[in-house]
Parts: C-alpha cells; sequence; structure tokens
C-alpha cells in the first residue's frame, strides 16, 4: 500500500507541505504546555517523539523544494528523522562522558533533611493518600547532583514495617518529576525486593539476590508501585525494616558499585584519574538505558 501523505510534493508545491509541519509545531507546543503545569514521563517521551517528525518532515520538506526535488518523500523524511537520532545519541554519549570524569557515586548518596517534601495542593493530597494506604512518614532526604537542583526523597514505612516507600522529586529542566518506589527484604534468604518507578536511566548491575522490576511510566501512583510490589514479593516471608533509607540507600549504592567492578563495568582504581569510572562496556550500557529510556519508557 503507497503512503500518500507526501506525494506530488515538487519544487513548485512544496509550499502545500507547510500546514502539516505547522500543525506539528502547534502540537508540540501544545504538549510542551501540558508538561510544564504536569511534567510527566509519558509527556517527555511523547515530545521527544513530536520533535522526531517535526524534523523528519521540515528535512523532506527543505530537501523537496532546495535540493532534491525528484528524490522520493518517504525516504527523506526517515533520513532526517534518522539525522536527528544520530546527534542526539552523541549528545547522550557526550553527556555520559562528562558525568563520567567528575567526582561522586555512581547512585546518588543522601543526607538527611528537615523537609523533602514539595508544596502545593496535589502533593498534599499525594501525602494523604500514602498515609490512607496505611504508612507513616519516617524521615525526609535530599542528594545534591552537580548543576542541577538537589534530588529529594521522602520515606514511609508500612504498618508491619515490612514495606518503605520512598517518594521521590527528580529536578528536571522545568520542574521536579514525582516517582515512588517500594523497597522490601526476605527474612530467611536475604533476598532484596525492589520496585523502582523512577525516571532515570540506570543500565548498569544489581547484585544477584536483588529482585528488581523497573517501572519508570508509573509516575507518583504510590497505589500502583505497591500493587506491583506485592505481586514480586508474593510467597515471600518478609522481615520488619529497621534501617532508615539513608543507611539503605547507602547500602543499594556499595551493593551496585561491588556488582559492576564484578562485572567489568568500573575501570580500574588506578585508570579512574584518566578515564572516568565507568568502563567502556558501563559507558555503553548507560548510554543504552539512556536512549531506550528517553524514546520508550523502557528501563533495565
Amino acid at each position: 500500500m503507497r503512503c500518500y501523505a507526501f506525494e506530488g510534493l515538487t519544487h513548485s508545491q512544496a509550499d502545500a507541505f507547510f500546514p502539516f509541519i505547522a500543525a506539528l509545531c502547534a502540537a508540540m507546543f501544545f504538549v510542551w504546555m501540558i508538561s510544564a503545569r504536569s511534567p510527566s514521563p509519558r509527556m517527555q517521551i511523547l515530545q521527544r517523539h513530536l520533535r522526531l517528525l517535526l524534523f523528519g518532515a521540515a528535512w523532506c520538506y527543505m530537501a523537496r523544494k532546495y535540493f532534491l526535488p525528484d528524490t522520493a518523500p518517504i525516504p527523506l523524511f526517515f533520513s532526517g528523522a534518522l539525522i536527528l537520532l544520530l546527534l542526539e545519541s552523541v549528545l547522550f554519549w557526550m553527556q555520559i562522558k562528562l558525568l563520567n570524569t567528575e567526582e561522586g557515586a555512581l547512585t546518588p548518596r543522601y543526607k538527611e533533611t528537615s523537609n523533602a517534601w514539595r508544596p502545593g495542593k496535589k502533593f498534599s493530597e499525594l501525602k494523604e493518600r500514602i498515609e490512607k494506604a496505611g504508612f507513616i512518614k519516617r524521615a525526609s532526604y535530599s542528594s545534591k547532583i552537580e548543576g542541577v537542583r538537589p534530588l529529594l526523597l521522602t520515606d514511609f514505612i508500612s504498618a508491619d514495617s515490612k514495606t518503605l516507600l520512598t517518594v521521590s522529586f527528580v529536578p528536571t529542566a522545568r520542574a521536579y518529576l514525582t516517582a515512588a518506589c517500594a523497597i522490601s527484604f526476605a527474612e530467611e534468604t536475604g533476598e532484596v525486593f525492589y520496585t523502582n518507578g523512577i525516571f532515570m536511566p540506570f543500565g548498569l548491575s544489581y547484585p544477584e539476590n536483588y529482585k528488581v522490576r523497573f517501572m519508570p511510566l508509573s509516575g507518583v501512583n504510590p497505589e500502583k508501585i505497591l500493587k506491583a510490589h506485592a505481586r514480586l514479593t508474593k510467597g515471600t516471608e518478609l522481615r520488619a525494616i529497621e534501617e532508615s533509607a539513608l543507611a539503605i540507600s547507602n547500602k543499594f549504592s556499595a551493593d551496585i558499585e561491588a556488582q559492576c567492578a564484578h562485572d567489568g563495568l568500573l575501570n580500574a582504581p588506578e585508570d579512574v584519574e584518566e578515564y572516568g569510572k565507568l568502563s567502556q562496556e558501563g559507558l555503553f550500557r548507560v548510554w543504552k538505558a539512556l536512549f531506550l529510556l528517553n524514546y520508550f519508557g523502557i528501563a533495565k
């Protein structure tokens, strides 16, 4: 079946294609307005896809009008989209390389703070929902990320003390993305159950005793996170959690770094100053995770 969306776009008729580009611009502006008022991972991904369509359409329009009037439009459209994907992939790689040369841990390191809860009606309602589910607030933490606002975290403990629910406020260019995570520990085997709802790339290794489920598109939906976490821990006898979220976070960081070192994702200590903390394989895995998350909402 032929696609006639771009057919007939000769040099003299190229301006007829402009309304399609204008419609994409209007759609991008509309999505941007919604995202500015209420940031969400789904809106971020939609913006990227609209931008990809816009770039491909604009490339096709310019090429057909000024450079390649006799070339079929569909290949031009896809070549334009591919150019943008390649440029953004290079940008992702440069960002990762830059972060790799900076001092600091692979995962955020938190310190306790008096308050890490964002103001506003919807966040007050969110806190009420969590408390109605039987969770009690324990503490608040923050973690400084180089060049951006701090990452904020508040932890809540279930009535039986067997599930720790954390709500994170992740800084973006314009606002904070909100996400929830749930953590539990097996009584006998020492397994760690972690349901991660944060829209952030990972790409590295968890130890074998970590049972992790990624839900990057769930956003701040504690009910959805807890339901998925219950499925993850089904049939397992859980122990009461006595550690603070800070202690658990620090242990997570240490365990992940040890596993990454074992898997060859980290450079040797003597090479860190010259090449950064992550090895080439580690850099590639983080780059791949960043690409899949930003375009498809997939986290591994």
